[in-house]
């Protein structure tokens, strides 16, 4: 939630501000295609399930986008409208290939699906047949003239390795007012800074909203790489929170499947808690063969923000972000209902070094009232319950807050 409220206020102060590109991109994300479901027939929940969606195109078959799930969870995929074919498989060896032996199953007979802009198309049920049963229903799909290629796409930048001068400071606007963009223009992704390493637990560092990875680049610079091994998660903060967990939860899925680790550890940063803990519930439910050892949140806003009611109100066009962070949101509400998993251990970071006139005298961090971070479910749930006398953003530059962290994450491991 960086520098939330004030940039709010400036924008309402400004003739048109950033709402012409918000218009543009919101009436994008509104036309955009949902398709969920679920694989049924899964024999073993360990293995990776890769679902597809392609396109007919001049005789071919164009990938659109595709998903890992493990088990019978659901999938999700958003895609422009046009007409897909919805295809599933096990992928036994992980190396993202169709191959004789691995089990699949589609949409339909297979059945073209056609989709319109803006609609949900959701309740699918893929069942996996074996490959006995594939070659008298479908025998073209394992021909021998055609093998199949390594599903893929261009531009992802999932498990990107790059250097720390990737993530830029201004970016993080862009996110938040035009999230089509910043998805287009490809900062979206799970960055690595090294080469997977098996020997370190992954620790995935999450911001808030209006933030980038750039925010981060103190405390990566603190943590103890012999250990640990940082994941910084960059993503468009105006898309509305649910689509985020879910996306980020399939993207760590996706991870799964290539490398195959046991365990991480989530450390993440106002609005980015609140993506991180419907994350973390979404694991906890799917009951996933990879331990979230450690779940740190600093500076979270678990009750949401009263400068989102008045953007959701008033502005000429909502951020649909904010639509989540209006206290007693539906999304807010869902997030304690989940407990979290006993092998996952919770702490609660926040900040207090705020203007407190500038709430009405409420305390706050300069951001966020301590009202909000300090909720009393999250209070309940946290191993501890740590407070920094830091505004909302500086928390991020503290030195203490780094030696802190590298503790926590060091105990989780030792446990």
């Amino acid at each position: 939630m960086k520098t939330f409220t004030l940039s709010l206020l400036l924008c309402f102060s400004l003739s048109g501000c950033m709402f012409i590109g918000l218009n543009e991109d919101v009436n994008q994300l509104n036309a955009v295609v949902t398709i969920s479901g679920q694989v049924a027939s899964v024999n073993n929940s360990n293995v990776p399930i890769i679902v597809t969606l392609s396109r007919p195109e001049n005789k071919e078959y164009k990938l659109q986008s595709y998903t890992v799930v493990y088990g019978e969870n659901d999938f999700l995929l958003t895609v422009p409208k046009g007409n897909y074919y919805l295809l599933a498989f096990e992928d036994n060896n992980r190396d993202f290939i169709l191959q004789e032996g691995e089990r699949v199953g589609w949409f339909g007979s297979p059945t073209l699906l056609s989709t319109k802009a803006g609609q949900e198309y959701s309740d699918i049920t893929i069942t996996l047949k074996s490959s006995e049963q594939v070659k008298k229903d479908l025998p073209e799909l394992f021909a021998t003239n055609k093998p199949h290629k390594k599903i893929e796409l261009e531009d992802s930048n999932l498990g990107k390795v790059v250097d720390i001068s990737h993530f830029k400071p201004e970016i993080g606007s862009l996110g938040m007012w035009n999230p089509v963009k910043f998805h287009q223009q490809g900062y979206s992704g799970i960055y690595f800074l090294e080469d997977y390493d098996p020997n370190k637990i992954p620790v995935l560092f999450v911001h808030g909203i209006s933030g980038s990875g750039h925010d981060w680049l103190y405390q990566l610079s603190q943590l103890d790489r012999e250990k640990f091994q940082p994941w910084v998660v960059q993503y468009p903060s105006g898309i509305r929170l649910d689509l985020l967990s879910k996306s980020f939860a399939q993207s760590v899925d996706e991870l799964k499947a290539k490398y195959n680790f046991e365990s991480i550890a989530v450390v993440a940063h106002s609005m980015g808690g609140l993506v991180s803990r419907g994350f973390v519930n979404y694991r906890t439910v799917s009951h996933t063969t990879t331990d979230i050892i450690s779940f740190i949140t600093i500076s979270t806003p678990w009750l949401g923000h009263n400068a989102a009611s008045q953007g959701a109100k008033y502005a000429p066009v909502a951020v649909p972000s904010w639509f989540d962070l209006v206290p007693g949101s539906p999304y807010l509400d869902s997030l304690h209902k989940q407990p979290l998993d006993k092998k996952t251990e919770y702490h609660l970071l926040f900040s207090h070094k705020g203007n407190e006139g500038f709430f009405g005298g409420a305390n706050s961090d300069g951001t966020v009232t301590l009202r909000s971070q300090l909720y009393s479910r999250a209070q309940e749930e946290a191993t501890k319950v740590i407070g920094y006398d830091e505004g909302h953003v500086d928390i991020l530059n503290n030195q203490d807050v780094a030696k802190k962290l590298n503790q926590l994450l060091a105990d989780a491991v030792s446990k």
